[in-house]
């Protein structure tokens, strides 16, 4: 399952709980409901997609190898990347 998948997941269930009923488990819900939840999830992700909100993704920054530049010292590479941070979209395109 991707992340994108699992977050959408997590919104369905989420809206389960909150809507339907909190003492409901979602794995007891038949497929008619989960698909309710699941078109709903579906709109909150393309919103908040619409939104520019996207998922950080947890790694190593590539190596001040791979950096495709002339070589720079270790401190200037660190200061180069400061800030920045990889990213996926939120829906998969």
């Amino acid at each position: 399952m991707t992340k994108q998948e699992e977050i959408r997941e997590g919104i369905a269930r989420e809206l389960c709980y909150e809507w339907w009923n909190p003492i409901t488990r979602w794995e007891d819900l038949d497929e008619m409901n989960r698909t309710i939840y699941y078109h709903l999830a579906n709109a909150v992700v393309s919103y908040l997609h619409s939104q520019g909100v996207v998922i950080q993704v947890k790694g190593e920054l590539p190596s001040i190898f791979d950096v495709g530049e002339d070589v720079i010292s270790a401190l200037e590479y660190k200061k180069k990347l400061e800030g920045y941070v990889a990213v996926e979209p939120l829906v998969e395109l």
